[in-house]
C-alpha cells in the first residue's frame, strides 16, 4: 500500500483509483486460493480436491471478477484517470495522459 501510495505521490496523481484496485485485486485473489479464506480451505480438507484442482475451478469467477472490478474502477474513475496533464518542463515539452 505504501508504494502505491508513493508512486501516486511521485507522479502526482490520485491514489484513490489505484488503492481501491490493489485492494479489489488482493481480495478477489485470496478468495480463489485454498489459504486464502478460510472457508476455501474447509472445503479443500472436506472435499480430498487438490489445491490445483481447486484452483482450476475457481478460475472462471477469478477472470470474471477481475473483469467486473476493471470496468467498475474504471466507470469511477474514467473522468480522473483521462485528464491530460501538461508538465512543467520546459526543456522537455512533453504532454503526458494519465
Amino acid at each position: 500500500m505504501e508504494f502505491v501510495l508513493k508512486i501516486a505521490r511521485q507522479n502526482n496523481v490520485p491514489f484513490h483509483p489505484y488503492l481501491l484496485a490493489l485492494a479489489s485485486s488482493v481480495d478477489t485473489g485470496s478468495s480463489t486460493t485454498p489459504i486464502g479464506n478460510p472457508r476455501n480451505l474447509v472445503i479443500v480438507i472436506q472435499s480430498g480436491i487438490s489445491a490445483g484442482q481447486f484452483l482450476l475451478g475457481l478460475v472462471p469467477a477469478l477472470l470474471v471478477g477481475i473483469v467486473v472490478t476493471a470496468l467498475i474502477l474504471l466507470c469511477m474513475y474514467w473522468k480522473v484517470l483521462s485528464v491530460e496533464k501538461v508538465e512543467d518542463d520546459a526543456s522537455a515539452g512533453v504532454i503526458s495522459k494519465f
